[in-house]
């Protein structure tokens, strides 16, 4: 009777812990960068090219335009991604975009919300792109649950990056 008090306060404590996650980390928040051994002009054209996206992002199956704008603020496309073998449907919305220096992505995919800002800046021939992050469950079981993956969100940002790296400067 005594162990299962002890495994039943374990059990407890661990689900407290769970649920004061997403209480004391309401938003997941990290930072990426790369090099790019290309102009910024180059560099900043061939981030943005919808029409390439699946090149450096692998899980995009489809992407639609749904709305798009002379400055680009307020575009909208859907995009289709598999993760984990489910599809899963997002609409992107460009909030904030400036020539060669910067580009500010909102995603809504279901359960989670996404705030991608890229900043451009040149060292020469060189482009140095670094990436403010902020993820965001939409449920409070997803933000205890957010709360755990910091690194796991990182890692595929960054990868994301070093992918768009490898496509670019392998682009002629």
């Amino acid at each position: 009777m005594k162990i299962l008090k002890i495994i039943g306060g374990i059990i407890l404590l661990l689900l407290v812990v769970f649920l004061a996650a997403g209480f004391v980390v309401p938003k997941v928040t990290y930072e990426t960068s790369v090099t790019v051994n290309k102009p910024i002009s180059e560099t900043f054209a061939l981030f943005n090219d919808m029409e390439h996206l699946q090149k450096w992002i692998p899980e995009v199956k489809s992407i639609e335009t749904m709305k798009e704008t002379p400055n680009k603020i307020g575009s909208q496309y859907k995009m289709k991604v598999v993760s984990e073998g489910s599809e899963v449907e997002m609409v992107e919305t460009v909030i904030d975009y400036k020539d060669n220096e910067l580009v500010s992505l909102d995603f809504d995919a279901g359960d989670m919300h996404k705030v991608d800002t890229y900043h451009f800046s040149s060292d020469g021939d060189m482009t140095n792109i670094t990436a403010n992050h902020v993820c965001t469950g939409n449920s409070y079981i997803m933000k205890c649950m957010f709360a755990f993956f910091k690194g796991m969100f990182k890692g595929i940002d960054q990868g994301y990056q070093n992918n768009f790296k490898a496509y670019a400067e392998g682009h002629n």
